[in-house]
């Protein structure tokens, strides 16, 4: 069992019978920091999936709890609800004229993150009212190299 230790900014792993085993992230915003993990979630090869909400990302550990990589969200478009208030509110369209939109491909606070058994990571962010869904790449390989 994991547990988002929000105020601790870390993850907890414990046993079905409740004793702990050990511990994922630290504070921190750096490579396998944490910094307010909001849910946990494990795919069936045991990689660990964490939101790290006040980072606006993903964090991914492996089975022993080492880092792997995280991801800040590529979004192609804006949530059916966000277009539709931004098409009735005419201040917000000007505002949208004049502003970088690059940032809105990144997470914004992720809340929540689910997989299912097709390889599939879906990450629900608040502010943003939408869920970007991913797909794990089954059996990478490290390529070659040969000089």
């Amino acid at each position: 069992m994991y547990v988002a230790d929000w105020g601790n900014s870390r993850v907890q792993k414990f046993s079905a019978e409740g004793q702990y085993l050990a511990t994922l992230g630290a504070p921190g915003s750096g490579e396998g920091a944490l910094y307010r993990p909001s849910s946990v979630a494990v795919d069936k090869d045991g990689d660990v999936y964490v939101t790290d909400y006040d980072a606006h990302r993903i964090v991914i550990y492996d089975s022993d709890g080492n880092y792997l990589v995280s991801f800040h969200g590529d979004a192609e478009q804006l949530s059916p609800w966000s277009v539709a208030r931004v098409g009735t509110e005419p201040s917000i369209l000007r505002a949208r004229q004049r502003a970088d939109l690059s940032i809105e491909k990144n997470f914004r606070w992720p809340m929540a993150v689910n997989l299912d058994d097709e390889g599939r990571i879906m990450v629900m962010e608040a502010v943003a009212n939408r869920i970007q869904i991913y797909v794990k790449e089954q059996d990478w390989v490290e390529p070659q190299i040969n000089l």
